[in-house]
C-alpha cells in the first residue's frame, strides 16, 4: 500500500508543476497589464522570447519558463504530506487542496507586492534601477517586478503552509479514523455482552 502510494509521487510532481507553469502563464497577464514595458525590456530579452509572437503569447510562455520548476520543489512536500491521510482518496484530495492553497497565497502575496510598491511610490524620485537596464518607464518596471518578487515569495511562504495544514489535516483524519473504530469495537462488544446476557 505505502509503495503504491510513493509510486504515484511522479504524478503529484507532474500535477503540481503543471499547476505552477499555468500560474506563471497566467499571472503576466495581469503583470503585463500592470507593466507592458516589465516584458519588452526586460522579461523577453531575459527569455530570448520569439520576436514574431504576440506580446501576450510571449507573456505567457515567459511565465510558464518562470514558474513551471516551483513544482519541483514544493509539490514533493505537500504530497508527502498529504500520504499520512487513512486513504489514498483523501491523500489526493488533500494534495490538491494544497496545491490550490499554494497558488492563492502566491496571488494574493503577487497582487499586495504590487499594491505596496504602488502606495510607496514618490512621483518626485522614481525608483532606481540598475544602470544596465534601459528602462523607460522606471515607476510600472517596479510595480510589475515588485508583483514578481512577491509571488515568489508568496510560493514559497505558501509551500511551507500548505504542507504544514496538510500535514495537520491527514493527522486529525487518521484520528479520526482510529477513534471511530475504537468506538465501533467498543459498541460491538458492549452489545454482544448484553446478547450474551439475555436468558
Amino acid at each position: 500500500m505505502i509503495g503504491a502510494r510513493v509510486a504515484l509521487l511522479p504524478l503529484a510532481l507532474i500535477i503540481s508543476c503543471l499547476a505552477a507553469g499555468l500560474f506563471g502563464a497566467i499571472h503576466n497577464q495581469m503583470s503585463y497589464t500592470i507593466a507592458p514595458i516589465y516584458f519588452q525590456e526586460f522579461k523577453f530579452l531575459q527569455f530570448d522570447t520569439n520576436p514574431g509572437w504576440p506580446d501576450r503569447l510571449a507573456a505567457a510562455w515567459v511565465g510558464w519558463q518562470a514558474a513551471w520548476w516551483m513544482g519541483l520543489l514544493l509539490g514533493p512536500l505537500a504530497y508527502l504530506a498529504a500520504l499520512v491521510a487513512p486513504s489514498m482518496t483523501e491523500a489526493r484530495r488533500l494534495f490538491l487542496q494544497a496545491v490550490l492553497l499554494v497558488i492563492v497565497i502566491a496571488l494574493v502575496a503577487g497582487l499586495l507586492g504590487a499594491t505596496i510598491q504602488w502606495l510607496a511610490e514618490d512621483p518626485a524620485n522614481p525608483p532606481r534601477l540598475s544602470p544596465y537596464w534601459r528602462i523607460s518607464d522606471p515607476v510600472t518596471f517596479s510595480r510589475a517586478g515588485a508583483m514578481h518578487n512577491a509571488s515568489y515569495a508568496g510560493a514559497a511562504l505558501g509551500g511551507l503552509i500548505a504542507t504544514v495544514v496538510t500535514l495537520i489535516r491527514a493527522f486529525l483524519l487518521r484520528r479520526a479514523l482510529r477513534k471511530g473504530a475504537d468506538r465501533s469495537s467498543w459498541a460491538r462488544t458492549v452489545f454482544t455482552r448484553r446478547k450474551d446476557r439475555r436468558p
